[in-house]
């Protein structure tokens, strides 16, 4: 039987399958395509004032939004950290909104997606951010974010990003992360294998070739798991980051 975290990893496989060959962006239909294209051209400036209308407006769903936030990660997705910190700040959030109606929490939670959907290294930093607030409320978003990434790109590149911000609980988050995508029961010989690629990929990028022993010892990721997962990775990942180093070398 599968495991709930083993229909995930398919699920995702199938999703990066998806997104591949739809040319990496979410599927929107031709009335909101063109919409979104018109969006995207706009001045960068112009492009802002239309995101803090659309949290005025109380961030209806949006494939727009979602898109503008992933094109410029670094410009958009501290605008929706601070709109959710004025939320949450606010002694009167209703009244930060054009209509009365909106339900502030569904724009947090929404808002708090949009990041975790631009899956960058930019979406854990502003969850470090959103988690020294409230853990409780955003303890999700690197897990999430992770997942995200997953589909579209290598997670463990973006891992490595969230390991600069310098935070411990982003850095124990992913490391549970890590630890359940190891921990998945269900997983093919294919699957494992796609794994230990990405995370290969990411190293000898991070490293810039092949871990010398007192960066494997100190590796941000890696020394946070079990002595026993660390153990395995000892012999299995040397293989993929050499081929992944010839592969640096010949580009």
């Amino acid at each position: 039987m599968h495991t709930k975290l083993g229909m995930v990893f398919r699920g995702a496989v199938t999703a990066a399958f998806l997104v591949a060959i739809a040319g990496g962006a979410p599927q929107v239909n031709q009335e909101d395509e063109t919409y979104t294209k018109r969006l995207l051209k706009m001045s960068e400036s112009d492009q802002i004032v239309w995101l803090n209308n659309y949290i005025a407006d109380g961030a209806p769903v949006s494939d727009s939004a979602s898109l503008l936030a992933m094109s410029k990660p670094l410009v958009f997705l501290p605008i929706l950290e601070q709109r959710i910190e004025e939320i949450l700040q606010s002694p009167a959030p209703k009244g930060l909104f054009r209509e009365p109606s909106v339900n502030p929490q569904k724009v947090v939670a929404l808002a708090a997606s949009m990041i975790e959907e631009a899956g960058s290294g930019q979406s854990l930093r502003e969850a470090s951010k959103l988690m020294k607030i409230d853990e409780h409320l955003f303890g999700n978003m690197v897990n999430a974010t992770l997942w995200h990434v997953f589909v579209r790109a290598n997670p463990f590149t973006v891992a490595y990003q969230g390991s600069e911000i310098g935070d411990p609980v982003v850095d124990q988050k992913t490391a549970e992360w890590v630890h359940q995508l190891l921990g998945l029961n269900d997983q093919t010989p294919q699957e494992h294998t796609r794994v230990l690629e990405s995370w290969a990929e990411a190293i000898v990028e991070k490293y810039n070739g092949a871990p010398i022993a007192v960066q494997w010892t100190n590796d941000p990721i890696i020394s946070r798991l079990s002595q026993a997962e660390q153990d395995s990775l000892r012999g299995e990942l040397p293989r993929f980051i050499t081929e992944a180093a010839q592969k640096q070398t010949k580009k």
